[in-house]
């Protein structure tokens, strides 16, 4: 019987390998006469989403009748969406003919002649689905607890710095100034306050060829605006400005700003709050007249 192998491991997974998976059902394969014809990996991704590269490929495979039985480690590594176990191991895969085997919690799809037996397989697999749905919610309302008391008690979770900082040596979690790019930011507020227009501004940086926040794009209109929007050169901790749907869907959701979480004095200003709102206030009366 033609075998696929699936090996997914997720962000979370910390005692887990795809070489481990790997050997564990190369020697299933090999115990039960399966020959393995494929193998599919995903790594660092949710079982929660099907939109997967190794698992639309091992699917597509599937319709086109390239195996005949998909082998996992267990049914979570195929999937923690309890809709994708119903769509795929109750659905589709039978419909094709298609047998999933996990190896170490017994879940098999195979034909089973027993009905209160097949019954109960699918039972099962649908209460596995459940809790490993559970198991993500949980993981994910810790993670966002976790970070939201980072950023109450001033520490800076994002993936990369502001311009004119840079995450510290000691602690990633704290801004320090980064020069040229600070004095930069300075001039640049400096400039627009006493009356510099933002073309201006980005002409003056590229004949300067001042290092840019988009070291691709370079300057341009929509970078300076940017840098005199940030409330971060103060010496703020700007943060919560977007969040996720839910745990299911990682689309990103805008926070108003009046919900954004600020705290101060977490980090060497740049600028005076004084010079911030009054650049707030020139932008503003110069979009309104």
């Amino acid at each position: 019987m033609r075998a696929a192998i699936y090996l997914r491991l997720s962000k979370e997974d910390k005692q887990e390998s795809i070489e481990n998976q790997r050997a564990l059902l190369r020697k299933y394969a090999n115990d039960h006469v399966f020959s393995v014809v494929k193998e599919y990996t995903d790594e660092a991704i949710s079982g929660l989403t099907d939109t997967r590269p190794g698992f639309a490929k091992m699917m597509e495979d599937a319709r086109q009748g390239h195996f005949d039985v998909i082998l996992a480690k267990n049914q979570s590594r195929f999937s923690r969406n309890f809709l994708h176990i119903e769509q795929y191991l109750h659905r589709e895969l039978p419909h094709l003919n298609i047998r999933f085997i996990g190896v170490t919690d017994g879940v098999d799809t195979g034909k089973i002649n027993n009905i209160a037996v097949r019954r109960s397989g699918k039972k099962t697999r649908q209460i596995y689905a459940l809790v490993n749905e559970w198991y993500c919610q949980e993981i994910s309302e810790n993670v966002r607890e976790i970070l939201h008391q980072k950023v109450l008690s001033g520490e800076f979770i994002g993936s990369s710095a502001p311009f004119g900082y840079q995450k510290s040596p000691e602690n990633p979690h704290k801004l320090i100034l980064k020069e040229p790019e600070a004095s930069i930011v300075r001039e640049l507020f400096e400039a627009y306050a006493a009356g510099t227009s933002v073309k201006e501004l980005v002409k003056h940086c590229q004949q300067k060829a001042y290092p840019s926040p988009d070291a691709k794009a370079g300057w341009s209109s929509r970078s300076i605006y940017r840098i005199l929007a940030n409330e971060c050169y103060t010496g703020k901790i700007v943060q919560g400005k977007t969040r996720t749907v839910s745990y299911k869907n990682q689309a990103r959701i805008q926070i108003p700003p009046e919900e954004w979480i600020r705290i101060a004095h977490v980090h060497e200003p740049i600028i005076s709050e004084e010079m911030f709102f009054f650049v707030q206030e020139k932008k503003h009366r110069r979009f309104t007249e």
